[in-house]
Protein backbone atom coordinates (compact mmCIF):
# COMPACT_ATOMS: atom_id res chain seq x y z
CA UNK A 1 0.00 0.00 0.00
CA UNK A 2 1.11 3.46 -0.72
CA UNK A 3 0.52 6.40 1.57
CA UNK A 4 0.19 9.75 -0.67
CA UNK A 5 3.10 12.43 0.01
CA UNK A 6 -0.18 14.76 1.95
CA UNK A 7 -1.21 11.71 4.68
CA UNK A 8 2.55 10.83 5.15
CA UNK A 9 3.14 14.53 5.74
CA UNK A 10 -0.54 14.99 7.65
CA UNK A 11 0.39 11.57 9.96
CA UNK A 12 3.90 12.96 11.19
CA UNK A 13 3.01 16.55 11.57
CA UNK A 14 0.16 14.06 13.78
CA UNK A 15 2.26 12.41 15.84
CA UNK A 16 5.23 14.95 16.08
CA UNK A 17 2.56 17.53 17.62
CA UNK A 18 1.27 15.45 20.59
CA UNK A 19 -0.68 12.61 18.84
CA UNK A 20 -0.27 8.91 20.18
CA UNK A 21 1.22 5.80 17.74
CA UNK A 22 0.62 2.50 18.63
CA UNK A 23 1.71 -0.56 16.40
CA UNK A 24 1.71 -4.34 16.70
CA UNK A 25 3.32 -7.08 15.48
CA UNK A 26 4.35 -6.40 11.57
CA UNK A 27 3.41 -2.89 11.76
CA UNK A 28 6.90 -1.84 11.63
CA UNK A 29 7.46 -3.55 8.81
CA UNK A 30 5.30 -1.68 7.05
CA UNK A 31 6.31 1.13 5.02
CA UNK A 32 10.46 0.38 4.60
CA UNK A 33 10.76 3.46 2.29
CA UNK A 34 9.25 6.02 5.18
CA UNK A 35 12.18 6.98 7.29
CA UNK A 36 10.00 9.20 9.88
CA UNK A 37 7.10 6.19 10.49
CA UNK A 38 9.89 4.17 10.45
CA UNK A 39 10.98 5.84 13.23
CA UNK A 40 7.94 6.73 15.38
CA UNK A 41 7.72 3.25 15.04
CA UNK A 42 10.43 2.77 17.50
CA UNK A 43 11.49 -0.85 15.49
CA UNK A 44 11.80 -1.86 11.57
CA UNK A 45 12.33 -5.30 10.17
CA UNK A 46 15.68 -5.16 8.42
CA UNK A 47 15.42 -7.53 5.43
CA UNK A 48 19.08 -10.01 6.09
CA UNK A 49 19.35 -9.23 9.66
CA UNK A 50 15.68 -9.63 11.34
CA UNK A 51 14.04 -12.85 11.36
CA UNK A 52 11.57 -15.12 13.25
CA UNK A 53 11.04 -18.56 13.80
CA UNK A 54 8.38 -20.51 14.24
CA UNK A 55 5.27 -19.55 16.76
CA UNK A 56 6.41 -21.26 20.07
CA UNK A 57 6.22 -20.51 23.80
CA UNK A 58 8.18 -17.87 25.44
CA UNK A 59 9.14 -16.27 28.12
CA UNK A 60 8.55 -12.28 28.41
CA UNK A 61 10.21 -10.32 31.46
CA UNK A 62 9.67 -6.83 32.26
CA UNK A 63 12.32 -4.48 31.56
CA UNK A 64 11.10 -1.19 32.87
CA UNK A 65 8.29 -1.70 35.35
CA UNK A 66 8.41 1.63 36.38
CA UNK A 67 7.11 3.11 33.05
CA UNK A 68 3.64 3.72 34.00
CA UNK A 69 2.79 1.69 30.74
CA UNK A 70 4.24 -1.42 32.19
CA UNK A 71 3.34 -0.21 36.15
CA UNK A 72 2.44 -3.48 37.79
CA UNK A 73 2.61 -5.94 35.63
CA UNK A 74 4.75 -9.14 36.25
CA UNK A 75 6.96 -11.57 33.58
CA UNK A 76 4.66 -13.93 31.60
CA UNK A 77 5.11 -16.71 28.88
CA UNK A 78 3.39 -16.54 25.73
CA UNK A 79 3.08 -18.85 22.37
CA UNK A 80 3.82 -16.07 19.35
CA UNK A 81 6.25 -15.57 17.17
CA UNK A 82 9.35 -13.92 18.36
CA UNK A 83 11.62 -11.31 16.30
CA UNK A 84 15.05 -11.64 16.53
CA UNK A 85 17.68 -8.55 15.33
CA UNK A 86 14.95 -5.95 15.48
CA UNK A 87 16.55 -2.92 14.00
CA UNK A 88 15.80 -0.52 17.66
CA UNK A 89 15.70 3.49 16.87
CA UNK A 90 17.56 5.87 18.65
CA UNK A 91 15.88 7.09 21.94
CA UNK A 92 13.40 3.94 21.78
CA UNK A 93 13.16 2.63 26.11
CA UNK A 94 13.33 -1.17 25.36
CA UNK A 95 9.41 -1.99 28.19
CA UNK A 96 10.16 -5.53 27.93
CA UNK A 97 11.68 -8.71 26.08
CA UNK A 98 11.23 -12.25 25.02
CA UNK A 99 13.91 -14.92 25.51
CA UNK A 100 14.95 -16.21 21.93
CA UNK A 101 15.86 -19.42 22.04
CA UNK A 102 18.35 -21.40 19.93
CA UNK A 103 16.13 -24.72 19.58
CA UNK A 104 13.55 -22.07 18.16
CA UNK A 105 15.56 -20.74 15.48
CA UNK A 106 16.31 -18.08 18.09
CA UNK A 107 19.43 -16.11 18.80
CA UNK A 108 20.03 -17.18 22.65
CA UNK A 109 19.43 -13.79 23.85
CA UNK A 110 16.26 -11.26 25.22
CA UNK A 111 15.12 -9.73 22.09
CA UNK A 112 13.32 -6.48 22.88
CA UNK A 113 9.41 -7.23 22.09
CA UNK A 114 7.90 -3.50 24.00
CA UNK A 115 9.14 -0.48 23.48
CA UNK A 116 8.49 3.01 24.07
CA UNK A 117 9.53 6.40 22.88
CA UNK A 118 8.59 9.80 22.04
CA UNK A 119 8.25 11.85 18.47
CA UNK A 120 8.56 15.06 18.84
CA UNK A 121 5.64 15.29 21.04
CA UNK A 122 4.10 12.25 20.68
CA UNK A 123 4.11 9.59 22.55
CA UNK A 124 5.03 6.39 20.40
CA UNK A 125 4.21 2.35 21.63
CA UNK A 126 5.39 -1.02 20.00
CA UNK A 127 4.35 -4.56 20.30
CA UNK A 128 6.58 -6.89 18.59
CA UNK A 129 4.22 -9.77 20.03
CA UNK A 130 0.57 -10.39 18.49
CA UNK A 131 1.21 -12.52 15.61
CA UNK A 132 -2.91 -13.73 14.27
CA UNK A 133 -2.38 -17.54 14.21
CA UNK A 134 -6.12 -18.71 13.61
CA UNK A 135 -8.47 -19.32 16.74
CA UNK A 136 -5.00 -19.60 19.00
CA UNK A 137 -3.85 -16.19 18.37
CA UNK A 138 -1.46 -14.33 20.76
CA UNK A 139 -3.64 -10.92 21.01
CA UNK A 140 -6.58 -13.20 22.70
CA UNK A 141 -4.70 -13.41 25.66
CA UNK A 142 -5.12 -11.45 28.81
CA UNK A 143 -0.83 -10.45 28.29
CA UNK A 144 -1.33 -9.26 25.00
CA UNK A 145 -4.67 -7.50 26.14
CA UNK A 146 -3.79 -6.04 29.01
CA UNK A 147 0.12 -4.51 27.37
CA UNK A 148 -2.24 -3.45 24.22
CA UNK A 149 -4.77 -1.56 26.69
CA UNK A 150 -1.60 -0.04 28.79
CA UNK A 151 0.33 1.11 25.57
CA UNK A 152 -3.10 2.89 23.95
CA UNK A 153 -3.90 4.93 27.44
CA UNK A 154 -0.11 5.55 27.97
CA UNK A 155 0.26 7.08 24.09
CA UNK A 156 -3.40 9.40 24.57
CA UNK A 157 -1.68 10.23 27.47
CA UNK A 158 -4.76 8.72 29.66
CA UNK A 159 -2.08 6.61 31.75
Amino acid sequence: MVFPETARSAYVDFVRKGGGHVVVHAGPSSFPDWEDYQRICLATWHNGTTSHGPRHEFAVRIDDPAHPAMDGMDGFRIADELWNHPGVSPGAKVLASSFSSKDQKGTGAWEPCVLAGQFGEGRCFTILLGHVAGKEESMNTPYFTNLFVRGVEWAAKVR
